[in-house]
């Protein structure tokens, strides 16, 4: 877990915030986070984390949340990394859509403090298998 590093992206900072808080709570170290979708990009470039969070696919500027996802999952320099999603969509060919985008993980919102570290120990345990 201390080695692993997480990236939040999404643009209610106090939500944000929240998702940093539980994580480091739970003993990850290196966790960022990013109000925007540019911020999110350039962060995710540079930093390289192992797990990628989207808090939400409507966040201003990204008009289209499964075109993000494919164009994140595109960029070479995190390939490897995992994506996962926090979305209040739950129809089946949604998911399977962003399944289909490059999306790892679907989480539903809103979702427990319990069942949201759950899910990132799951996905960062296949990402380093």
């Amino acid at each position: 877990m201390q080695g692993d590093k997480i990236l939040i992206i999404y643009h209610d900072w106090g939500l944000t915030e929240s998702c940093k808080n539980l994580l480091e709570d739970e003993g990850f170290t290196d966790v960022r986070t990013a109000l925007t979708t540019e911020e999110g990009l350039a962060a995710a470039r540079r930093f390289k984390p192992d797990l990628l969070i989207l808090a939400g696919l409507h966040m201003p500027a990204a008009k289209d949340g499964l075109a993000f996802c494919r164009f994140l999952h595109s960029l070479p320099e995190i390939k490897t990394t995992k994506l996962m999603v926090v979305t209040g969509h739950f129809l089946q060919e949604y998911i399977t859509e962003l399944l289909c985008s490059g999306v790892s993980i679907c989480i539903g919102k809103p979702c427990s403090p319990q069942e949201f570290i759950a899910t990132v120990k799951d996905a960062l345990s296949e990402a380093n298998m």
